[in-house]
């Protein structure tokens, strides 16, 4: 047991490390022996624990995630399933807009096959159960690359052309495609919106997803 309750600290102890360097020095630059120095862990110890970057950048991604949607959550208690997808995903864009660390982090972890993986499963998945039009697997697999491809463009777009567009515009456009492939109409993606603009968003030092009520 005393074994056990090590390594999961150690673990933990390389995540949370993973994460700060992600973070302080961008996904693309850290490595993984660096990693393994600054968590006072050998090599082999830390592929033990983790499958190669991508793994650990998974792990980290998911880590993220998991505290923006227990906030979002927190915000918006009464929406559910379908429209919590659209609302949680939609938030992740605007984290990404506003956040140079984080939207570069996700440009990147987002070409990595577990992300792929993980996210498309998580994509077919929401729109076989909740798609108003066709449940089809036929139509799931294909909304999921149209959606898995558009946020990483939108976000690179924002980043290398930040003059062009305003974040609404790219915020807008996801919100009305996602609508969209859900077989929804435009008011649905226009209500989310509306209630989004009742939240205050950041993304603080070391991926810290901050998301606040300022509307009633």
């Amino acid at each position: 047991m005393k074994h056990y309750e090590k390594g999961k600290q150690t673990k933990q102890r390389i995540l949370t490390v993973g994460r700060q360097l992600f973070y302080e020095k961008g996904y693309q630059i850290v490595t993984m022996r660096e990693i393994a120095a600054d968590s006072e862990v050998n090599l082999g110890l830390l592929n033990y624990y983790f499958n190669g970057k991508a793994d650990l950048g998974m792990k980290v991604y998911v880590e993220i995630r998991n505290a923006m949607n227990q906030k979002i959550k927190s915000c918006f208690p009464d929406r559910e399933g379908r429209d919590y997808f659209l609302l949680s995903s939609a938030i992740e864009l605007i984290m990404c807009l506003e956040s140079s660390e984080y939207g570069d982090f996700y440009l990147q972890i987002s070409k990595e096959q577990p992300f792929k993986t993980e996210i498309n499963e998580t994509i077919i998945s929401t729109m076989e159960r909740y798609s108003a039009t066709d449940k089809t697997s036929n139509h799931a697999i294909l909304s999921s690359l149209s959606i898995m491809a558009t946020k990483p463009a939108l976000v690179e777009h924002s980043c290398q052309h930040p003059e062009i567009l305003q974040k609404t515009a790219y915020l807008d456009y996801y919100l009305e495609m996602q609508a969209y492939h859900l077989g929804l109409e435009n008011d649905k993606a226009h209500s989310l919106l509306a209630d989004i603009k009742k939240c205050y968003f950041t993304m603080a030092k070391n991926f810290t997803p901050i998301i606040e009520r300022i509307e009633d």
